[in-house]
């Protein structure tokens, strides 16, 4: 995601401007909260570097997704509107598939099931966007051509009564994950730094998504990762500016479809990078991709949790 701003007005942006989220609706997913095991005891999560620079193609690589053991990602805003695969051991990219007939306003997330893959254009820095999207891309067109088609699920938060145009909202998103007939999205706080679990379904049509719960993740996050059979939901994220301080929250044994429910333990990371995108890896090692910027290039980490 690309900064714009100056570094010394983010205090007055975040003093001067903050209005919360409509409070009828905070009260609705505060009565659905349920008490659960938080670790407080925060440990360190060291890093491996498995590509030091990517293929400069993708600097501004914002999400990763693996399909039949080929390794995807994406650019976020202002880049074409293409998935690129890259070789694991190198960073190099191998293929681009351009989408048709649509723009990347903001190409945020990646998720796939056995026949789709889904890109979240959903990015919303600012709070003014009323065009999110998600598209839906059968997976067999990504392997097999260089252009592909897409169909588009088109959604709204319930609890957004206004637009914005600064960094003082709750309505950002960069996250999501898949789950049988469902897409399940994770906000990006700005304003209280906080995140929102939402549901939306896969059917391509004009959608309102369901809001679900919200959990005071203690940073704004920019990634998600499930691993259903060892019922494990990764939350990738980071504090900061310029300079950042990453962080990753494991979730397990959570009810139905709320994974906030779950216990959760937040781990740092000690690469300290804008950290963008994550995905569970065959041998279930966690891999992490970093964009470009004053911290470094685009880079490929990996973590492994006991």
């Amino acid at each position: 995601m690309r900064f714009t701003f100056i570094l010394f007005i983010i205090p007055l942006l975040f003093s001067c401007q903050r209005t919360p989220f409509d409070t009828s609706q905070s009260a609705s997913v505060e009565k659905s909260k349920t008490k659960t095991k938080t670790n407080t005891n925060i440990d360190s999560l060291a890093h491996k570097t498995i590509v030091a620079k990517l293929d400069l193609a993708i600097r501004e690589t914002s999400g990763l997704s693996i399909i039949n053991n080929t390794y995807w990602t994406i650019n976020d805003s202002g880049n074409e509107p293409k998935l690129y695969q890259f070789e694991l051991s190198s960073g190099n990219v191998l293929k681009t598939v351009t989408i048709t007939a649509v723009e990347n306003h903001d190409w945020e997330e990646l998720t796939e099931d056995k026949t789709h893959m889904y890109i979240g254009d959903f990015g919303n820095n600012r709070g003014g966007r009323d065009n999110l999207m998600i598209y839906k891309v059968d997976v067999a067109q990504l392997l097999t051509n260089q252009k592909a088609t897409a169909k588009i699920i088109e959604f709204n938060y319930p609890d957004q009564k206004q637009f914005y145009s600064a960094y003082n909202h709750n309505f950002d998103c960069e996250a999501m994950v898949s789950s049988g007939d469902s897409l399940y999205l994770f906000s990006k706080n700005w304003l209280d730094r906080k995140c929102k679990l939402y549901s939306l379904s896969k059917k391509a049509e004009k959608q309102t998504a369901n809001l679900i719960n919200e959990f005071d993740t203690g940073g704004t996050i920019t990634a998600a990762a499930l691993d259903e059979d060892e019922k494990r939901l990764y939350l990738l994220g980071y504090n900061g500016i310029g300079f950042y301080s990453s962080f990753l929250w494991e979730i397990k044994d959570w009810e139905g479809s709320d994974f906030f429910t779950g216990s959760k333990t937040k781990y740092m990371l000690t690469m300290n990078r804008q950290t963008e995108g994550i995905v569970i890896d065959k041998d279930g090692s966690l891999l992490i991709s970093a964009e470009q910027n004053k911290g470094g290039s685009p880079s490929l980490f990996s973590v492994t949790l006991q």
